[in-house]
């Protein structure tokens, strides 16, 4: 069939032709696929892009849901392991004997160290004020006075105490007896500006060691809320290098503070009836520094008295030693006294000399229980009682088995390292703390 077609006019004056309407039909029918082509691709679209927004909506919404999930988790975990305060750490004084309580040693190797940086500086002078607010808890200013001296004690420059002990009644404190001995009052200063009057519990003259006694009825409720015990370590951790703490008044000023590392091993002190370690620091010298010595972890390890102190360095006599006289002078036991300065013998000089055992007697007081029974320098006390003796620690720990005016059979060697010939001597003690 011939087609036909007609023609129109357009308002600019062109012409325009048309197929009839079978032509259009068939037109349409043959491109009818692109479109079914072009539609379906246009659904798959739409569903893409619907599955990609569930797909990030849900993303999101995890998201959030395992944030916070995560941060609950994390805060609920942080209140468990969170740090105990070391006030949970106390010793106290049962009405019969006391026993110091001691951390278990640690490996040095263990110990943690910060790098040094700006943090490293802003992280140690948070931990240096921590411990100097940490210590007021456990430390007190001492000031005794006479008479009319009495009423203006609060002018008066005080040396630092100690707090070592407590229980339901009473607060006891190590300090230096010479600062309380003969005193009419002795006046404990407290953090909270709470004042109270103590009084002498026990005393060591040769040492210089006191422990004072404190009612709790004179303290404020929130000063006997706030007191602790302080936590002893062990100074013989320590080792060169090592940083260190002081609080009290380490200045000669009260709650001044300190800080320094180890510079030297420990140096024996060999003392009458005893021996004592003393450790240097990098620490400024001051004539008049009492108070305690820290490590990092608050501990004490070590106590300042102006004995230990020279013009050198900074000084301070380690706690590890010094637990035993202070177990004793809580207990209130009278303190045996021969006065004989003693060091320990190596095992293998002990041995290359046929020597069982013993101490060498470095020195003896004049006018002391030793001196009188013929005990002299150079000789070696094997044993007492038959108890022999190993260390200067034996020998102090011995002592203190007997009381004030015993008579005890001491065995020394003379001549130990040429030809050691035995021989035995007795002994009459005396109270340490009447020793003049």
């Amino acid at each position: 069939m011939d087609r036909f077609c007609f023609c129109c006019e357009t308002k600019e004056g062109e012409s325009k032709s048309y197929y009839d309407e079978g032509e259009l039909m068939e037109d349409k029918e043959e491109f009818s696929f692109i479109e079914e082509e072009v539609m379906q691709s246009k659904k798959k679209q739409r569903q893409l892009f619907g599955r990609v927004r569930k797909a990030a909506v849900s993303g999101i919404v995890f998201g959030i849901t395992a944030s916070c999930g995560f941060c609950a988790v994390q805060a609920f975990y942080m209140g468990i392991t969170k740090e105990k305060t070391p006030n949970e750490i106390a010793l106290t004084v049962p009405t019969e004997e006391v026993t110091v309580t001691e951390k278990p040693k640690r490996e040095k190797d263990k110990i943690k160290t910060e790098e040094i940086g700006i943090m490293g500086i802003y992280n140690f002078q948070k931990k240096f004020s921590k411990l100097a607010n940490q210590s007021k808890r456990f430390l007190v200013g001492v000031a005794a006075y006479d008479g009319e001296e009495a009423e203006f004690y609060e002018d008066t420059e005080q040396v630092a105490g100690l707090v070592v002990a407590q229980t339901d009644k009473a607060v006891f404190i190590f300090t230096n007896y010479s600062v309380v001995k003969g005193k009419e009052k002795i006046y404990l200063n407290f953090s909270r500006e709470n004042s109270a009057l103590g009084t002498i519990y026990s005393f060591d003259s040769r040492m210089d060691f006191a422990i004072l006694k404190v009612a709790k009825s004179q303290l404020t409720e929130e000063t006997a809320e706030e007191i602790q015990v302080a936590t002893m370590g062990e100074s013989n951790l320590l080792s060169i290098g090592d940083m260190v703490f002081a609080f009290g008044c380490p200045t000669g000023k009260m709650y001044s503070a300190e800080y320094g590392y180890i510079t030297s091993e420990a140096v024996v002190e060999n003392i009458e009836d005893y021996q004592l370690h003393t450790f240097s620091t990098s620490m400024n010298s001051y004539r008049d520094s009492t108070g305690i010595v820290c490590n990092q972890e608050g501990e004490i390890v070590g106590i300042l008295s102006p004995q230990a102190n020279n013009n050198e360095c900074g000084q301070f006599y380690g706690i590890s030693k010094l637990k035993y006289m202070i177990e004793e002078l809580l207990n209130k036991k009278e303190q045996c006294y021969a006065g004989i300065i003693a060091r320990d013998i190596p095992e293998n000089v002990l041995s290359g000399h046929s020597l069982r055992s013993g101490v060498y007697v470095e020195a003896v007081a004049d006018g002391s229980p030793a001196y009188k029974a013929d005990i002299f320098v150079g000789e070696v006390i094997v044993s007492i009682e038959g108890e022999e003796i190993h260390t200067v620690k034996d020998y102090y720990q011995c002592l203190q088995k007997y009381e004030a005016d015993d008579k005890i059979v001491m065995t020394v060697a003379k001549d130990p390292f040429v030809e050691p010939k035995e021989r035995k001597t007795t002994v009459k003690l005396i109270a340490r703390n009447k020793w003049k």
